[in-house]
Formats: structure tokens, C-alpha cells, sequence
């Protein structure tokens, strides 16, 4: 698929991951767009920073991402701008098994594994590995060095923490949140945070 610059929603950190991304899959970035005006007028790896309400981004026939690390605040950002066709994109060392399903606007960072026939969600972040015939809500993230079992089901929203495991076939509902080297042995409920070896959940 022939794409054109990209906009890059998102000048934080994660703003600056993405790009990172973009420009080793070759691509070029047009321009990039945050909401926080201590952002704005700044520089991001280089590039000038916009506020949302830039001409521009009413234009039609526009590629992005959305390049903004909390999943809800991403969420609301892809809904804002729904005109806007989102990007996949897939680092080059990253390996996705041509089974698997990637949504729009997913980002696959350097390292990361999905593997056969897994069904990944729109604008999930996964800088882990994804076992085989597991399923990735949107907005989902999973940080370094996560572990998801095959056949797991991870819902809408959920975070994963650096270092964390979900066994396979383990269910996590939409928006839990899993603390950072938690391992997820049996099922969790949504809205929960869940840390420990084994994982509990301690609230919403």
C-alpha cells in the first residue's frame, strides 16, 4: 500500500517512540499534533508541534496514528478525528505471523511477536509477544517484555505492565489494568487493577 506523510497525533514520549517507528518503516511524517498547549510550539524529534485545532486536520484523504500513550485519552483521540485513515504500522524487526490480524491504527514496536492466527484490535500498542490465536481488544497496550499466552483474551482498554504474563487461555476484562511483572493465572474482571505472582485484583 502506497502511503503519503504521515500526521502523528501525540508529542510526548510515546509521540516520539511512534516516530521513531515511522521513520525506520520508512515512512515520512507531515506534520505532528498535540492538545497540550505547553507542547505546542515546540519540537518533537525535530518537528514543529500543532494544536488540535490546525486547518489541516479537517483536510480529507489524511494518514495518521495516534501516538498518545493512555488508552483512553487514545481512544478519544482516534474518535475526534475519525476521518482520518489510521495506519498499522509494524516496526521491521518485529515479527507478525501472516495469519495474524492487526486493526487500524495498531502499532507494533521493535522485538515484538504476534503469533498465528492472533486477532489484534484497533490502536493497540504491543511491545511484547502475543501468542497464537489470542485476542487483543482495542486499545489495548502491552508493555516491554509482556508475555500473553495463546488463546488468551485480553479486552477493550486493558494494560498490560512491563514484564507481566497472562497464561493461555486466561480472560481479562475490558479496561483492567495489570501491574508491571503481575502474572494473570486465572480470569480477571473488568475495571480491575491487578498486581502480585499470582495476579489479584485489588479495586477498580
Amino acid at each position: 500500500m502506497n502511503v503519503g506523510p504521515v500526521i502523528v497525533f501525540g508529542a510526548g514520549g510515546h509521540g516520539k517512540a511512534v516516530i521513531s517507528v515511522l521513520r525506520a518503516s520508512g515512512y515520512s511524517v507531515s506534520g505532528v499534533f498535540d492538545d497540550d498547549p505547553s507542547k505546542q510550539g515546540e519540537k518533537c524529534l525535530g518537528f514543529s508541534v500543532y494544536g488540535f485545532d490546525n486547518e489541516l486536520l479537517a483536510r480529507p484523504g489524511l494518514t495518521g496514528v495516534v501516538a498518545v500513550g493512555d488508552n483512553a485519552a487514545r481512544r478519544e483521540v482516534a474518535s475526534r478525528f475519525d476521518h482520518i485513515a489510521w495506519l498499522t504500522l509494524v516496526y521491521p524487526d518485529a515479527y507478525v505471523n501472516p495469519t495474524a490480524q492487526l486493526g487500524a491504527g495498531t502499532v507494533v514496536f521493535p522485538g515484538a511477536l504476534v503469533g498465528a492466527e492472533a486477532e489484534v484490535g484497533a490502536h493497540v500498542v504491543i511491545s511484547g509477544a502475543v501468542g497464537h490465536e489470542a485476542v487483543l481488544g482495542d486499545f489495548a497496550q502491552l508493555g516491554p517484555g509482556v508475555q500473553v499466552g495463546g488463546g488468551a483474551q485480553v479486552g477493550v482498554g486493558v494494560m498490560l505492565g512491563i514484564g507481566s504474563v497472562v497464561v493461555p487461555n486466561a480472560h481479562i476484562g475490558d479496561w483492567a489494568v495489570v501491574g508491571a511483572g503481575a502474572a494473570v493465572v486465572s480470569d480477571l474482571p473488568a475495571d480491575c487493577k491487578a498486581f502480585g505472582v499470582p495476579a489479584r485484583p485489588v479495586g477498580e
